[in-house]
């Protein structure tokens, strides 16, 4: 064991022993033990460059496996820890090395409910953060995928009333994990970078106020978002600072029918340029009333706006996805960001979106959404060898995903997207698949 994990588990047992002291003869304190594991299968065949005659086409087989202990101390005290562990199989490109990879921290956070003082819970540590549908905040660190995406933070979740809560939190990302390894650095070499994973492309800081309220069926979100973005000394992008206002809301206009919609204003600097970007979605939900396998359990019908950069003033107007770089509508298109936000996986910018999504539930647990999505680019770019340079049309999605649920502990997924690019690729630019086939086990 490394003398950097001692110290780590030292301070982590020094911080935590009052729970562990505490009388518990009252039988309420107790552990519990969980366990997952995650089997995918993906391949691709040119999302990232969108040509057939690249080198990015992909055929691999991930395993992720998950060990979590929480121990109550009290009603109002719980530690979380949690252990997971991702390594890859690669068929395609057959060269890529094999590691059994790391096994990381996880979770490592302490709740307390402050109940007696002012209601509300206090985490402390390394945990998930997920607030609204995900577009301001979910992933705390791109980088490694889907493996976690938590977040370094402290986090206060006030419960104002029954309908009205206000939560405050401050994270930070660095580029590298500062938590130690617990089995070394045996590191798949495909992801390496100075002997650890890159988690983020430069280091992250974060703070903000996110408020949620329920007046009758009407629910109302509203936050401010601090995001500050470290200079890499290579200035590939330059150090910003970020001021995001936004709100998000969700309306029944008749029984069946609802309207969401979230909204967002950036302020703030990029390097020596002032800042001044926006971005939002919006769709109306129709669940029918009749019931069926061929009725869709729901229809959604929306659009979706993300600033982006006039490349004619010195402004900076490209919507930053702050702390939601994940694939919130569509798996495929994260990894064709790559090529225009210098390297940035699921970097949604500069696009807009007119989109249909439907909902199908059928006997035996089986559930199959599909979608439809028109994009374009809401400014034109640099052309490079990549991109046009004189178009907006991003191209058309067509997504499916079938979900499936084997027993109470095991279920699973197949996801198929389909993209055809437009003229804001450069001629000639191919069309991609991407599929993605999952087994999880829960414990």
């Amino acid at each position: 064991m490394n003398k950097n994990l001692n110290i780590i588990i030292f301070f982590t047992l020094l911080l935590f022993y009052p729970l562990f002291a505490q009388d518990n003869s009252d039988n309420k304190s107790k552990f519990d033990i969980s366990f997952s594991e995650r089997f995918r299968m993906v391949m691709w065949d040119n999302a990232i460059d969108l040509d057939k005659s690249g080198t990015s086409n992909q055929n691999f087989a991930r395993f992720r496996s998950s060990l979590g202990i929480k121990y109550s101390a009290s009603e109002n005290l719980v530690f979380n820890l949690k252990f997971t562990h991702e390594f890859r199989k690669y068929f395609t490109p057959s060269a890529a090395d094999f590691h059994m990879n790391e096994v990381i921290f996880d979770q490592l956070n302490l709740q307390w409910k402050t109940d007696e003082y002012l209601p509300g819970t206090l985490t402390f540590g390394r945990q998930n953060i997920f607030l609204g549908e995900g577009f301001v905040i979910l992933d705390g660190h791109p980088g490694d995928g889907s493996r976690s995406p938590y977040f370094n933070a402290f986090r206060y979740d006030w419960n104002i009333n029954s309908d009205n809560t206000l939560t405050g939190f401050f994270v930070y990302q660095p580029e590298e994990d500062f938590l130690p390894a617990l089995n070394g650095k045996d590191i798949d070499k495909a992801f390496q970078g100075d002997d650890s994973y890159q988690l983020v492309e430069q280091s992250e800081r974060g703070a903000g106020l996110y408020y949620t309220g329920n007046l009758a069926e009407f629910n109302l979100q509203s936050y401010f978002i601090w995001k500050a973005i470290a200079d890499d000394g290579l200035q590939i992008m330059p150090k910003s600072d970020i001021y995001t206002f936004g709100a998000r809301c969700r309306i029944p206009l008749i029984e069946t029918l609802a309207l969401t919609a979230e909204g967002s204003y950036q302020g703030g600097k990029y390097g020596d340029s002032d800042r001044g970007a926006y971005g939002g979605y919006s769709y109306l939900s129709f669940s029918p009333e009749e019931k069926g396998s061929c009725i869709p359990r729901v229809i959604d019908a929306g659009f979706l706006i993300l600033s982006g950069d006039d490349i004619n003033t010195n402004k900076m107007e490209a919507w930053d996805p702050l702390f939601s770089r994940w694939p919130k509508w569509s798996e495929s298109l994260i990894y064709t960001f790559l090529k225009e936000s210098r390297g940035r996986v699921a970097y949604w910018s500069n696009l807009y979106s007119f989109y249909l999504r439907s909902g199908f539930t059928f006997p035996e647990d089986i559930a199959l959404n599909l979608g439809y999505y028109h994009l374009g680019a809401m400014e034109n770019t640099m052309a490079t060898s990549f991109l046009s340079g004189d178009g907006s049309d991003r191209g058309e999605l067509f997504t499916a995903k079938l979900s499936y649920k084997v027993s109470s502990k095991i279920t699973g997924h197949i996801v198929w997207e389909y993209f055809v690019p437009g003229d804001f690729y450069f001629e000639g630019a191919e069309r991609s698949h991407w599929a993605r086939m999952e087994f999880f086990l829960s414990l």
